[in-house]
């Protein structure tokens, strides 16, 4: 397979990129490209990932720590797998069952299947054992890649599948830590066809039984284009979606979206879910790449509810927006924090030469960023009162600095700003 059949599917990606924020004409002038031949992850990924050291993906685990791979790593650690799998029997067209949650072989796994041509069927680390005889028997399932936490449930599971298992050994079952031991070159076999199966999912069954629902190498890879340009997403990116495994969602945002993009995705792993905790591992991680751009240290804002006062911390990133509301056996959990792009765009245009005073600055340099936020006002806004300043002004808060508040707050706590 060559570069050149990626190329209808790069240029109708670059051109949505490239009008991210024209919508007139990104819906007039784009058309979905034609493909004959076409498999993602040997002609467009492998080939996008040679040489790349940027990261491709970022996972933040914690009770594993953090782990940080490239696309160049990546493209290969896929090849180890895509070898391995072939030595134990996957071939085209074969069904592959896939049960992992948001850990690194998941996504070298997707990738190998792709470039096997085998077909993947997602599944739900909830799966229950009847659901999974289902997926057996109306799947046509022959190979299954699980969490050894779950080997267990395939047990009562009869029939000649090759098992393998990630993590810790499990008797009866193949390591999948043995693939890496495979050659780093994968040579594919035979043409993929765009339409090609690739993936088969079943839908949740929540008002009857589950339905099969077939996806080809281009109603996934190509057809969630769309989905680059409504995130829009563009090459460097860091893109969190808060999805599981098995779930089409996990497959548009967390996978074919961002890389097609050329972006990073970012995942968190919690043991069960919290807004705090995820909204701090952000901040963690933003605070790394704002201070490359000479940025001050990001943190969490706190307020004492309890009091008639709040303590803000230091919001050094303006381009922070996000907001977390999670709820659980009818319980409510939401933290908030909202600073859009909005509040620079129009200081950034003006530094362009759109204003009274041309300026030579790069408008995506620190400097500009800096000589613009500084200029910038919005109203800080926390659900127990409000407060207004400059930007200026909110980046010289010190922790334990007092902002006069109004009332209690009653559901958690919101921080966000507006006005701008």
């Amino acid at each position: 397979m060559s570069a050149g059949d990626a190329a209808p599917f790069i240029a109708a990606r670059d051109f949505l990129i490239r009008h991210r924020t024209d919508y007139a004409t990104a819906y007039r002038d784009f058309a979905w490209p034609k493909l004959d031949r076409f498999n993602w992850a040997l002609d467009y990924f492998d080939v996008m990932a040679r040489g790349n050291d940027q990261p491709a993906l970022w996972l933040v685990d914690e009770d594993a720590g953090e782990i940080k791979l490239s696309f160049a790593q990546l493209s290969e650690r896929s090849n180890r797998v895509a070898n391995a799998f072939r030595r134990l029997g996957v071939t085209r067209g074969d069904r592959v069952l896939l049960m992992l949650g948001n850990v690194v072989p998941l996504w070298e796994s997707m990738l190998a299947a792709m470039k096997l041509g085998a077909v993947i069927v997602p599944a739900t680390t909830l799966l229950t054992r009847n659901d999974l005889a289902d997926r057996f028997a109306r799947g046509k399932v022959r190979h299954v890649i699980v969490g050894s936490d779950a080997a267990a449930k395939f047990a009562d599971l009869p029939g000649d599948y090759t098992r393998i298992a990630v993590g810790k050994a499990v008797p009866g079952w193949l390591s999948y830590e043995d693939c890496y031991a495979e050659p780093a070159e994968f040579v594919p076999q035979g043409e993929t066809h765009a339409d090609d199966p690739l993936l088969l999912y079943f839908t949740s069954g929540t008002t009857a039984t589950p339905k099969l629902v077939l996806h080809s190498h281009q109603s996934y890879p190509v057809g969630h284009l769309s989905t680059i340009y409504w995130l829009g997403l563009r090459p460097g990116d860091v893109h969190l979606n808060m999805s599981s495994p098995g779930w089409a969602k996990h497959a548009w945002s967390c996978f074919f979206s961002p890389w097609s993009a050329e972006a990073t995705i970012f995942m968190v792993n919690q043991r069960r879910f919290n807004a705090r905790g995820l909204l701090d591992a952000i901040v963690r991680q933003l605070s790394v790449a704002w201070a490359e751009l000479g940025g001050p240290q990001l943190a969490r804002g706190e307020v004492d509810t309890e009091g008639d006062a709040g303590v803000l911390t230091p919001i050094g990133e303006p381009t922070l927006s996000v907001t977390l509301e999670v709820k659980i056996d009818g319980l409510s959990s939401a933290v908030s924090l909202l600073i859009p792009w909005e509040a620079i765009e129009p200081i950034t245009e003006r530094i362009r030469g759109g204003g009274n005073e041309p300026s030579s600055v790069d408008p995506r340099s620190a400097e500009a960023l800096r000589r613009g936020v500084a200029g910038a006002s919005v109203l800080l806004r926390v659900e127990v009162g409000s407060a207004q300043m400059p930007i200026e002004r909110m980046l010289e808060l010190t922790p334990g600095a007092l902002l006069a508040l109004e009332d209690s707050a009653e559901d958690g706590v919101l921080l966000f700003a507006e006005g701008v």
